[in-house]
């Protein structure tokens, strides 16, 4: 990953949305603890980063994320494009009972994603800024979710094509982010971004469990199998279909792919269910999203 210059600011911060220019050397000096612990982190990475300090560094971008608009924020972005979601989550408990209640790294991942669209595409250090932010997402196991998809089919074709299609490779063949997609938690009701809007496919997941019973899958591979299947052909149809026209050919092997695993286990789940109105109910509510929004891709 590319390690980026970390800007320095006059003391007064700009309310000027999208005024993310310098690239000057890092200095600290005249800083607040806080800024500091952020731009340390942007520059260095959260090895840098004291124990003793974790956080108060968590606080600072819980503050950053929500202040978009100011002139640090790509400096918040850069600081959690280098914190692994590991550095804070479910696991850590003793962060939890040390201080009122903090986001886990994860949270704050798709809080800093909801704002990315605050940088401005006016310098090559804040593209690299985006770029790198949103690998970040996949290398941290972050399941394509609409906020995702939306924010990466809104960036601008003319500079970010090349880049759509890379991180489109990564959900249709990437080894290791198939191994670990969908590790990050689900968020619970009270955070930015519901379970049911972070993973679409939600609803659909007990179909595949009720296969258990017939013995023909391992439910919770083949969910994961039918969970990517989806999720990479919801995240292509957000995409300009005429723009990516000869990426879709040159993939129609991998698209078709998710497709049929869709469909049989869909198959199965409709013969294994005949006689329940409510499942047959979900299974075409299910068949109209797939027929209106994948099956032409």
């Amino acid at each position: 990953m590319q390690v980026l210059p970390v800007r320095i600011y006059s003391d007064k911060f700009s309310c000027q949305k999208n005024n993310f220019n310098s690239t000057s050397p890092i200095n600290f000096k005249g800083f607040d603890a806080s800024t500091f612990l952020i731009m340390q982190v942007a520059r260095n990475g959260y090895q840098a980063l004291r124990s003793r300090k974790t956080s108060e560094f968590i606080r600072a971008l819980e503050y950053g994320v929500d202040a978009p608009y100011s002139e640090n924020f790509p400096n918040v972005v850069n600081a959690l494009t280098k914190t692994p979601d590991a550095l804070y989550s479910e696991n850590k408990g003793w962060l939890y009972w040390l201080n009122d209640r903090l986001p886990h790294i994860s949270e704050l991942r798709i809080r800093a994603l909801d704002n990315l669209s605050y940088i401005n595409d006016n310098s090559r250090v804040n593209i690299q800024t985006k770029k790198d932010f949103i690998k970040s997402l996949f290398d941290n196991g972050h399941e394509v979710s609409v906020l995702l998809a939306e924010q990466i089919s809104g960036l601008d074709n003319s500079i970010y094509k090349s880049f759509k299609e890379e991180i489109l490779d990564i959900c249709f063949f990437s080894r290791n982010y198939n191994r670990i997609r969908g590790s990050a938690p689900p968020y619970d009701s009270g955070s930015l971004i519901a379970n049911d809007e972070r993973r679409p496919y939600f609803v659909y997941c007990w179909l595949i469990d009720s296969l258990k019973e017939a013995g023909k899958y391992n439910p919770k591979e083949m969910t994961k199998k039918f969970e990517a299947s989806y999720n990479n052909l919801k995240f292509l149809a957000y995409q300009d279909t005429y723009d990516f026209a000869s990426y879709i050919r040159s993939r129609r092997g991998a698209i078709n792919q998710c497709k049929n695993i869709i469909l049989s286990t869909l198959r199965d789940v409709e013969s294994s269910h005949s006689n329940d109105d409510y499942t047959k109910d979900v299974l075409q509510e299910f068949m109209d999203d797939y027929n209106e929004n994948i099956r032409d891709i």
